[in-house]
């Protein structure tokens, strides 16, 4: 692989050769320099790189050795989800960016090189979005989490997919919360499935280091510490967060396993922020994980119809999405 956080001529070569794009170097550089350098002397020439490395270069670079590293990746995570859409899709102004023609032959071959790196990672995406994918698994498993809140103040509607013993478990566990206090519980349970520990991106930004990925987790440690340490307050609230998430996560896993279905037509978001706009955003609002699955994958393992735009999706992530909606959850891509 190569360094990102050193892009050199002799990287932007090895990556033109692993994406089969070195052809044109052929034409422009000679005895490891430019044929236009002047010096032509020891290797690396910094009159060569000066000519070469530039801002726009080094970012291609980095983005490039990022969509390799996350194609790569082990595991598909949601996490994971947004830092490959968001690579997947990234460009680079690199036109007119160096001082040498032979050098802007280069960096337009470089630019190929990041393409279709980008294009191999989308790929992943769309592979792990499909039935039995790992973003599949990790996305149902959410909705389950959250449609937990569904069939506690929404049992009508919800609760004749699941068994009645099922539905009694979450009425009396949901029995003298409120409806905010437990959504709460739900979120804190579905913020372990996003992230993978120890995911890091090169380019400009670290997208992954700023995901919020734990706001219920950082919400509900709050109201804690406004209990005195050791306080009868702050065992009993511990107590109820235990038994709270316990029978959470315990509904969740039969949840999962519900084979009903219901067709849906989500609105899709589009955003048109900032990279900054947007993480000032997520790190002030709930987000709607279910919803930005279906955002950015178009969930082909959900898709029906290409033409009317509808997904025959599990029970409950329907309800997810309801829920979350009515508490006013966001997709990342929310506009």
């Amino acid at each position: 692989m190569v360094n990102a956080g050193e892009a050199t001529l002799e990287s932007v070569l090895a990556i033109l050769e692993i994406e089969g794009c070195i052809e044109v170097a052929g034409d422009v550089i000679k005895d490891g320099h430019l044929v236009g350098c002047p010096k032509q002397a020891d290797r690396p020439c910094r009159w060569c790189e000066l000519a070469v490395v530039t801002p726009a270069v080094s970012e291609i670079v980095a983005r490039w050795s990022d969509a390799c590293r996350l194609t790569e990746e082990g595991n598909a995570d949601l996490a994971w989800m947004v830092a490959a859409w968001s690579i997947s899709r990234a460009t680079v102004d690199w036109n007119s960016t160096t001082l040498r023609p032979e050098a802007d032959l280069l960096v337009a071959q470089l630019a190929i090189a990041l393409r279709r790196s980008q294009k191999r990672l989308y790929g992943r995406i769309l592979e792990e979005a499909t039935q039995g994918g790992e973003l599949v698994t990790v996305v149902t498993r959410v909705a389950a989490i959250r449609a937990t809140a569904a069939l506690a103040f929404d049992h009508e509607r919800w609760g004749h997919y699941v068994s009645p013993e099922l539905m009694n478990a979450v009425r009396e566990g949901s029995s003298g919360l409120s409806f905010p206090a437990f959504f709460e519980m739900t979120r804190f349970c579905s913020s372990k499935c996003v992230c993978a520990p120890g995911l890091r991106l090169d380019s400009d930004g670290r997208l992954a280091e700023r995901l919020v990925t734990s706001a219920s987790a950082a919400d509900l440690d709050q109201r804690s510490n406004t209990c005195e340490p050791g306080s009868f307050e702050e065992l009993t609230f511990e107590a109820l967060r235990s038994e709270v998430i316990n029978l959470v996560d315990a509904c969740a896993e039969e949840i999962v396993n519900s084979t009903q279905r219901v067709t849906i037509v989500p609105p899709v978001s589009s955003s048109s922020y900032s990279q900054k706009t947007l993480l000032v955003r997520w790190a002030n609002t709930s987000i709607d994980w279910t919803r930005t699955f279906l955002d950015l994958t178009d969930a082909p393992c959900w898709r029906v119809s290409e033409a009317d735009g509808t997904w025959q999706v599990p029970w409950f992530v329907a309800a997810d999405l309801e829920i979350s909606r009515r508490e006013g959850a966001i997709s990342l891509l929310a506009s």
